[in-house]
């Protein structure tokens, strides 16, 4: 009953996270909703990732017996499969709601990698990444609102538009927004990413560097061709 119980939560905490497969709703409801309300669902995604560390972390802890890391094995393979997931979809968007939305879920595969490791260098990692991440989609949300309203009919749509009246600062912003979210040095996002790869064992660095290097490429790729159609 407490297997079964547990299980229970993490696939409620798990659809409050967008992890996979419970993600399909994420991406079209967040590009859909008003900016304001998209930028607080961010905020709101991540409650989700943070109840499975405490719960997982405080119940079916060290003093938890044969039900201690319950959740590990589950929690580490469904993050991965997120990241691989969320890559795919950050290629594969054609508004730039939606593509800060597929980062939302980049961001959720990330946090949850760290909470499959089960170490406290991990929990250190995530805990400060997750301040970023959150920031950042947040404010992406309402930057991506603001570009919208000066194009016209093209809105965020990824095509040619109009160019925005105020290109020079929202495309100034754009750039420290992409930079944040892909994780790229100086800023912060790059050191939450480099405590997280180095709090793995060898075995799971060997799944995680790949795959969170792969979906940084992937952000990469897509903010820079967007930042392009878009200025």
């Amino acid at each position: 009953m407490v297997v079964a119980g547990a299980l229970l939560l993490l696939v409620v905490f798990g659809l409050k996270a967008a992890v996979l497969p419970l993600y399909f709703w994420l991406p079209r409801a967040y590009a859909s909703a008003p900016p304001p309300v998209a930028a607080l669902f961010a905020v709101m995604t991540k409650i989700g990732v943070y109840a499975i560390l405490r719960v997982y972390w405080l119940v079916f802890g060290d003093q938890a017996g044969p039900l201690e890391a319950l959740e590990q094995s589950w929690v580490w393979w469904l993050s991965l499969g997120t990241l691989a997931i969320a890559g795919v979809g950050v290629l594969a968007a054609r508004d730039l709601r939606l593509l800060v939305a597929y980062l939302v879920l980049v961001s959720v595969g990330t946090l949850l990698a760290g909470v499959g490791m089960r170490s406290p260098e991990a929990v250190s990692g995530l805990l400060f990444y997750l301040v970023h991440t959150t920031l950042v989609t947040g404010g992406l949300f309402l930057l991506a609102d603001m570009i919208g309203v000066q194009r016209g009919k093209a809105g965020t749509r990824l095509v040619r538009g109009r160019i925005p009246r105020n290109a020079t600062a929202l495309g100034l912003m754009f750039l420290i927004g992409s930079m944040a979210v892909a994780g790229l040095p100086p800023l912060s996002g790059a050191l939450g990413k480099v405590m997280l790869m180095n709090a793995g064992d060898s075995a799971q660095r060997l799944w995680f560097w790949h795959l969170l290097l792969a979906t940084g490429l992937c952000a990469i790729v897509a903010l820079s061709r967007a930042g392009s159609t878009l200025f």
